[in-house]
């Protein structure tokens, strides 16, 4: 049962991520991500990256899919985030995800729909991790957004 609980909350997100980004193609099962890019913002600072490795990017993708989210009036974003911007290999479809460094997170580019992250400090840290020991994050100068 908690197995289909998970895969009812993936889906909920993903269907709510692609209302919010604005997408008009539903992604659902069919969103596989060929690349993400990401800015890791810390101490005032953005650090840009792209990845365009399929299995590193199926790694960080995973993680993401497996976050429980819910709602929370009371979330407050914090001073340092993770922005998460999965791409499929034609550029078609994309799904935007910020989670901050106190769990807090947001879904598409809604920053005024605040979700908590079950153990999102944690899954923060381990988002982070996941990007750093890839081996296959290049820096980028121009992000476009």
């Amino acid at each position: 049962m908690k197995y289909f609980k998970k895969i009812v909350a993936v889906l909920l997100v993903a269907s709510m991520c692609i209302s919010l980004v604005g997408c008009t193609k539903e992604v659902g099962n069919s969103f596989v991500p060929a690349g993400v890019y990401i800015i890791d913002y810390i101490n005032e600072t953005e650090y840009k990256y792209v990845i365009d490795d399929v299995e590193a990017t199926a790694t960080i993708w995973q993680k993401y899919a497996t976050l429980t989210m819910s709602e929370d009036d009371t979330a407050q974003i914090d001073t340092s985030y993770l922005f998460l911007r999965f791409y499929n290999e034609d550029l078609s479809e994309e799904v935007v995800f910020t989670i901050y460094q106190n769990g807090t997170c947001c879904l598409g580019r809604n920053y005024d729909q605040l979700y908590k992250v079950e153990n999102g400090r944690t899954a923060y840290v381990d988002l982070v991790e996941l990007y750093e020991t890839s081996g296959a994050a290049v820096p980028v100068e121009d992000f476009v957004e």
